[in-house]
């Protein structure tokens, strides 16, 4: 394992002179709080569903990265609204523990990890959803999105 020493006291000014800004902006269901870095904002979408999940939107001047899916279906409509209605063009969607949600975005390339592949398949993703499924019924999007390139 490598070790990577760090200044804290450098990481907290540069932390402080940032001019980030932070803006609430409230949906139907959820809500997104926008993280304005300048060049790069992040927008973290908040559910409000029953396990209080977050799914991210990366923005640079061109183009969008989503990251991790609601878990539910109404949520994957106010997800897919918003992302449209920033109205740029999506570059990718990546997943680590959220691949499911699979009926929108169908034609944007997914990432992933070899590991979260394989845990769609056999392993804990796969128990997770399952699970979900038999609990939440048909408010669960159970459906994966394709992993095009890891």
């Amino acid at each position: 394992m490598k070790t990577v020493k760090c200044d804290i006291t450098l990481l907290e000014k540069e932390r402080n002179d940032s001019k980030m800004e932070k803006t609430k902006i409230n949906l139907k269901k959820g809500l997104v709080e926008v993280y304005n870095f300048g060049e790069i904002k992040l927008h973290c979408y908040q559910t409000n569903d029953l396990m209080s999940d977050e799914s991210y939107i990366l923005e640079n001047q061109e183009n969008l990265l989503l990251v991790e899916f609601p878990a539910f279906y109404d949520n994957l409509e106010e997800f897919e609204s918003y992302v449209k209605g920033i109205g740029k063009t999506i570059v990718g969607k990546v997943f680590s523990d959220h691949p499911n949600g699979g009926t929108i975005f169908q034609d944007v390339k997914g990432y992933a990890s070899e590991g979260t592949i394989k845990s769609m398949k056999e392993g804990t993703i796969h128990g997770l959803v399952t699970g979900f499924e038999t609990s939440f019924g048909g408010a669960f999007a159970k459906e994966y999105h394709k992993i095009t390139v890891f």
